[in-house]
């Protein structure tokens, strides 16, 4: 699961850097999607498990998952920062949200602007973030459509801009417990009603990005998609052709998703590819899990994607700095700085983290998890 994982974070860097070049692979937008599935997945099934039967298993859950992500995440916040200050008072350039926060270019008043810094530090309103506008004649953030005359993106006010699906990811770690209580029949009428919306709102105009794509009710769909494909692998009525008993079928899964993703532009088909996608997740994810839970060389391979994610615009800033560029430049120094930060931060705190799930358990042991 691990390669896929990386996978779609390399997709995603390569939409962001190179949208629509030749070494483009499946849409940013599909692969955030298609890691939302995979997230509904894994966390219904760490919630099945060593979260279960504990009395605080909801404070515990939520204090595992953010211990896992935001060390991580304020990193790479805080060097970005760091660069974006550098550049603006040593070379005098206005570039990414430093100098709309810190020095006020966008004109906006300071309560705007503490409003933003505490949703750079705390992630949780990122995605709403997306939606605002900043309006330098109001000085103020509006909803509204980001591109409109006169009006620029809240998502200039992100230093990581996309870390806006991680506070999505944040708003379904709420909610994935009362899921897990739900019946298949809840769960699949959850799914159709986010999906229905999320088609209603496009047949009636709605702006794909960010109306539909970034807001969570109709993005929910898809984390409800990966539990329930948790839900139907782990029935006991499950059809035994979808238990992995041997080898092929979870290959036979990595081959089929890796295609897509290598391959999903050049796919026949049109806008029902991301819906088939979500479907080829649904019954091949479980499989891969399962093949692949105790492949150390697949979760390092799957630990680089969440840094990889986060890190890309960073290391294309320095880059451009020192006048390097390349798209494969580009992804391979953002691949070293991913590996860096997973050998010197996220594994010894991981250590330190799954200690402190014993702790708190009484000392039973916490299963290794993302």
């Amino acid at each position: 699961m691990g390669l896929i994982r990386l996978l779609l974070a390399s997709a995603v860097l390569l939409g962001h850097l190179n949208p629509g070049g030749p070494l483009s692979l499946l849409r940013p937008e599909a692969a955030v999607e298609a890691f939302f599935v995979i997230s509904g997945f894994y966390m219904a099934m760490v919630l099945d498990g060593k979260y279960r039967h504990h009395p605080n298993s909801y404070c515990l859950f939520l204090g595992s998952r953010a211990l896992r992500l935001y060390p991580t995440y304020l990193l790479v916040a805080s060097a970005t920062l760091l660069v974006q200050a550098v550049a603006y008072w040593r070379y005098q350039a206005s570039v990414g949200a430093f100098a709309s926060l810190v020095v006020g270019t966008e004109g906006l008043l300071l309560p705007a602007r503490l409003l933003a810094g505490l949703t750079n530090l705390s992630i949780i309103g990122q995605d709403f973030l997306m939606l605002a506008t900043i309006d330098a004649g109001l000085r103020a953030m509006l909803l509204g459509v980001p591109g409109a005359e006169g009006l620029t993106s809240g998502h200039a006010l992100l230093l990581v801009p996309q870390a806006w699906s991680v506070a999505m990811e944040l708003s379904f770690y709420a909610v994935a417990p009362w899921l897990m209580r739900r019946s298949l029949r809840d769960l699949a009428m959850l799914l159709a009603c986010s999906f229905t919306g999320r088609y209603a709102a496009l047949s009636l105009g709605a702006p794909f990005d960010p109306w539909v794509y970034r807001l969570f009710p109709f993005e929910v769909g898809f984390f409800i998609a990966g539990v329930l494909g948790y839900r139907l692998f782990t029935h006991p009525s499950a059809p035994r052709w979808w238990t992995p008993t041997d080898p092929f079928r979870p290959m036979l899964a990595l081959l089929a998703l890796g295609a897509a993703i290598l391959f999903f532009e050049a796919l026949p088909g049109g806008p029902e590819k991301p819906a088939l996608l979500t479907i080829a997740l649904i019954f091949g994810v479980p499989y891969l899990f399962t093949a692949f839970a105790k492949s150390t060389w697949d979760r390092g391979l799957g630990d680089l994607s969440y840094p990889l994610y986060l890190v890309h615009f960073l290391v294309a800033y320095v880059l451009t700095a020192f006048g390097k560029s390349g798209l494969l430049v580009n992804l391979a120094a953002s691949l070293i700085v991913s590996a860096g930060i997973v050998l010197l931060v996220e594994r010894p705190l991981d250590r330190w983290r799954q200690q402190w799930i014993r702790n708190w358990r009484g000392g039973k042991p916490a299963e290794s998890a993302q």
